[in-house]
């Protein structure tokens, strides 16, 4: 439950008033990303996105319309979509085809290899 004194101190600019508002959630939060990104990296990444962007917009957070947890977990939602988005414009890692160009073989040039190793 939201007190109204941790928000209305969260609104006015407490990073700790928003920090023990907002950190009870991180672990779910985790857990949620996790299971939407595959990554525990990416995972983090987003839930510190979340964070960033939940602490920027505190100020338009209104219990009336959602709970916390809820407006925390739809920002995440929306960081963990825009990087499965962002992901899927670039390209794999890895992953890249090189061009080998054989000439043919050299009869000569493999009866001079042959006599060399032996």
């Amino acid at each position: 439950m939201v007190t109204g004194d941790l928000l209305s101190r969260a609104r006015a600019g407490d990073g700790e008033a928003f920090r023990e508002l907002a950190e009870s959630h991180r672990r779910e939060l985790q857990v949620h990303c996790y299971r939407m990104l595959g990554s525990f990296a990416d995972a983090e990444d987003a839930v510190q996105e979340t964070m960033l962007a939940a602490w920027q917009g505190i100020g338009g957070f209104t219990e009336e319309r959602a709970s916390l947890r809820t407006w925390l977990y739809k920002i995440a939602t929306s960081r963990c979509l825009n990087a499965r988005r962002a992901a899927s414009r670039r390209p794999a890692q890895g992953v890249g085809y090189v061009a080998v160009q054989s000439a043919p073989a050299d009869p000569a040039r493999r009866g001079r290899l042959a006599a060399a190793v032996s």
